[in-house]
């Protein structure tokens, strides 16, 4: 009889460890993952490059819009699409903001605020900037972004005075 009731607790326990189970897999699926984030954030330095090799042709002009990147200067127009735009309309996901003459290397030039893990939580804005460095950070922090840890994608050049010097 003493086996019979333990079976019994057993089986009420396992079935509500598959439920509790069940259940965090289903709340967990409606939120965006890391991994789009990340694949978001590897979208950024493939459209860097494009806008460079635009600017490269055009007299060190930036690019009116992302759009004009299409046909001549992307090999993989997919990553003008973030994972999490769901629409078909086959534009940019990506905001752009073309910087002005005197814009510094930490203006944002490139970015995304698709990416929400919690309703409670602040959205994730993915970004690279004008000097090449690609970060993520909550939207509304108002730091600059060459304060936050990000991937250099374009090196400095030698003339710039910000760099320290080694010395020998």
């Amino acid at each position: 009889m003493r086996w019979i009731k333990l079976l019994r607790w057993t089986a009420v326990i396992t079935t509500l460890a598959a439920l509790m189970l069940i259940l965090a897999v289903t709340l967990l699926m409606r939120y965006p993952t890391v991994s789009d984030i990340v694949e978001c954030q590897l979208n950024m330095p493939e459209i860097y490059g494009a806008v460079q090799r635009y600017r490269a042709t055009h007299d060190d002009q930036y690019p009116p819009s992302l759009d004009v990147l299409r046909k001549e200067y992307m090999k993989d127009t997919s990553v003008l699409t973030c994972p999490l735009d769901k629409s078909k309309s086959g534009k940019t996901s990506y905001t752009y903001t073309p910087p002005k003459e005197d814009a510094n290397d930490d203006d944002i030039l490139i970015s995304c605020n698709r990416h929400r893990v919690r309703h409670d939580l602040p959205v994730i804005e993915v970004y690279i900037t004008v000097g090449g460095v690609a970060g993520f950070k909550p939207e509304s922090e108002n730091d600059s972004p060459a304060k936050a840890d990000g991937d250099k994608i374009k090196p400095k050049s030698p003339n710039d005075k910000s760099q320290s010097s080694t010395t020998r």
